[in-house]
């Protein structure tokens, strides 16, 4: 998806928008409905489809097996900035369920590659973590529901690293988080009971 007035050649950033289980890049659109914004804000959005409607988020034993989603990844950034000269400093990565464990995936093994990215109702394969080499801090933005049913926040998943909040200090260490926590009440928009809390710790480099 390309925003209006886009030509040829535009250094613009780019969206990898990483679809849920059992899903494809058409179902990640109809749910997260990015384009308006990529209209609005001038980025290029890219639905990479995993193969058989699945993303190897590293739970495959031996880790290395599997499809070779991580290299998929990495080419597909080399062909969009070839095609259509995306900016490679600022390339972002968003993911729901499985796309978001494939989104941690990413901030390990290729977080030179990406500026930012987000996960949303995930956690990160127990393998995956034990295996987590980065190279730099890689910022991160993580959406968790205490009431989900799927991805538990305070109890641990087989071959899942642990619970939300382990999550939440696997990235801090790795990430140089070494500021104090910044808490903020943020209002219900949709008036559906939910309460909402942001979480948010500052890394020495970002």
């Amino acid at each position: 998806h390309f925003p209006p007035g886009w030509t040829q050649g535009d250094s613009l950033p780019v969206l990898l928008d990483l679809h849920y289980l059992a899903a494809d890049g058409r179902d990640e659109d109809s749910l997260t409905r990015f384009g308006p914004i990529a209209d609005a804000e001038g980025f290029i959005l890219c639905h990479p489809w995993g193969m058989f409607f699945n993303w190897n988020v590293g739970q495959n034993s031996p880790y290395s097996s599997g499809n070779r989603d991580l290299l998929f990844i990495d080419m597909l950034l080399d062909t969009l900035h070839q095609r259509y000269g995306v900016d490679l400093n600022r390339v972002y990565a968003v993911g729901m369920g499985q796309g978001g464990f494939m989104v941690h995936r990413l901030a390990c093994s290729l977080s030179d590659r990406f500026a930012a990215v987000a996960a949303v109702g995930a956690n990160i394969a127990d393998s995956t973590a034990f295996y987590c080499q980065t190279n730099r801090p890689v910022p991160m933005m993580m959406i968790q529901g205490t009431a989900d049913s799927v991805i538990y926040y305070y109890t641990g998943l087989p071959s899942v690293w642990g619970t939300v909040p382990e999550l939440v200090d696997f990235w801090k260490l790795r990430n140089n988080c070494v500021g104090n926590e910044i808490t903020l009440n943020l209002p219900d928009n949709a008036n559906e009971g939910s309460h909402i809390i942001s979480h948010r710790w500052l890394g020495d480099q970002f």
